[in-house]
């Protein structure tokens, strides 16, 4: 349980992860995991200092992991003349190696976790409480695998795009270059004159569009169909993914990198979607 504690807390962090204000981002990631350490000692058993190394996991993928990596080409073109007028900082470079920490990190959970589950439950004791007389293909759901599914459904929507991104910058299409400085427009008599000449405009190349909305849906019913065995479906479903994308990655006349970015995103996509239905068994099992 302490494994899909910590999956659940990183993805609670990454839902306000993207707050504009940082103010307002850096309390309503206080709430967080102030509220889910309540719950983890008080009502699943947690031990303290297993909420407290979770707490630590947790801030440090939140400062490791970038957000605004400006995988969209426009997005990208925007924050790099804001940064140069001095209204906010460039987006930071991608990167995907603070992946292999929070692997690491769950690996371990699933390993020692239940050394530090040894206080009250009162939230499990209520859920067979709860379940006492239901159905038997409702009742045999443990409140360990609904946790775990609580927390993997969090975490494969803004964490996994969070992934995704970082994954995708490498394929992204780069920027030209353009004007950073202004240039003084030269008189009759070859003198230069008080008239500045504009900066030049950031072309924006073609990027793929979507994908924050769909990308989660999509992760989460491979989940689903792989828990049902339905690889068949999950065939279907790319495939689909693929046609629909067609026309806009043919029609790529720019840098040519939408091909690049359709595969980059789906197989990141694909992959994360199958480490959650291989952690689901795990824990099912």
């Amino acid at each position: 349980m302490i494994a899909s504690f910590l999956i659940l807390t990183v993805g609670a962090v990454d839902l306000v992860a993207p707050v504009a204000r940082p103010a307002i981002r850096r309390v309503s990631t206080a709430i967080v995991l102030v509220a889910l350490s309540a719950v983890a000692v008080c009502g699943l058993g947690i031990d303290f200092s297993a909420v407290l190394a979770i707490v630590v996991v947790a801030v440090a993928w939140l400062l490791l992991m970038p957000w605004q990596v400006g995988t969209s080409v426009a997005g990208r073109a925007r924050d790099a003349r804001s940064s140069r007028s001095g209204e906010r900082a460039a987006p930071r470079r991608p990167r995907i190696w603070p992946v292999s920490i929070l692997v690491v990190a769950v690996v371990l959970a699933m390993l020692v976790g239940p050394n530090f589950e040894s206080g009250p439950a009162p939230l499990v004791a209520a859920y067979g409480s709860a379940l006492a007389g239901a159905p038997d293909l409702v009742a045999g759901v443990s409140f360990s695998a609904m946790f775990a599914a609580a927390a993997i459904v969090i975490f494969l929507t803004q964490s996994a795009n969070a992934i995704v991104r970082n994954a995708l910058g490498p394929a992204s299409p780069p920027l030209p270059l353009a004007d950073s400085a202004p240039v003084k427009a030269k008189g009759r008599r070859g003198r230069p004159t008080d008239s500045v000449e504009p900066a030049g405009e950031i072309d924006t190349p073609s990027v793929l569009k979507g994908g924050r909305l769909i990308g989660p849906l999509e992760r989460i019913l491979i989940v689903v169909l792989a828990f049902s065995g339905m690889a068949t479906v999950i065939a279907a479903v790319i495939a689909a993914k693929g046609i629909v994308r067609f026309p806009e990655i043919s029609s790529d006349r720019g840098a040519g990198s939408k091909a690049e970015q359709f595969l980059v995103g789906t197989l990141t996509s694909c992959a994360l979607a199958a480490a959650a239905a291989l952690y689901l068994y795990g824990t099912a099992g």
